[in-house]
């Protein structure tokens, strides 16, 4: 039974994640901060829950070991205050995780990226330009993050994937849609958005690529 590491579990797209990957048969890890948030998610079977901070990269790195992937759907909050250490930590846990990755021979990483996230020098449609616009003005420190998280993915040597996101919800009518160049619609419904990222771990058609998701 493969095991996953699971970071951001408590959140919206968290918690389906790891009920998804239950279901399909993999044994979980998930690291919180606070324990009392996941009780929901210890009573699955399979699900070893790890109390500890993100910022905290000692534990982090004790969390990976014995892990055969490690899927993150950590970021600030977009309407949130970040501050410049809040942002220096949330770079240095990301790179400690990526560093602890390659040296433990974990290749595979999933992550959830934004649809607005670019490579260094891709062209941005006009939509997308509109898009990054707004959110230089009322999320700039998640849009900056997520920019540098896929600058690092970039220059490792794992197998990952970067998921870039619309709007999550739920209940979303129609199926996910994968593009690796456009982006396909607003918004992606959160059940089948966890079922793509559990896909990644047995696929290989999206490795060290970035798709634009959108259920349509």
């Amino acid at each position: 039974m493969k095991k996953v590491l699971v970071l951001g579990a408590t959140g919206f797209a968290g918690k389906h994640l790891v009920e998804k990957l239950v279901d399909r048969g993999y044994s979980v890890r998930v690291l919180v901060r606070d324990s009392s948030k996941a009780s929901n998610l210890a009573q699955l079977h399979n699900v070893e829950v790890i109390q500890g901070a993100y910022f905290d990269t000692v534990r982090l790195k004790e969390v990976v070991i014995d892990m055969d992937a490690v899927i993150t759907t950590i970021a600030p909050k977009p309407l949130s205050k970040v501050s410049d250490d809040d942002m220096s930590q949330y770079k240095t846990s990301f790179s400690e995780l990526i560093h602890a990755l390659e040296m433990l021979k974990i290749d595979r990483f999933i992550h959830i990226a934004g649809s607005t996230i670019r490579f260094e020098g891709e062209k941005l449609s006009l939509r997308r330009k509109g898009l990054r616009l707004m959110l230089s003005i009322v999320a700039r420190p998640a849009l900056r993050l997520k920019d540098f998280e896929l600058r690092s993915l970039e220059q490792s040597n794992l197998n990952w994937v970067s998921i870039r996101s619309p709007m999550i919800k739920e209940e979303i009518m129609g199926s996910l849609v994968a593009d690796e160049y456009k982006m396909p619609g607003g918004e992606v419904d959160v059940k089948q958005l966890a079922d793509f990222m559990v896909d990644q771990l047995e696929k290989d058609d999206w490795v060290q690529k970035a798709p634009f998701v959108a259920t349509k």
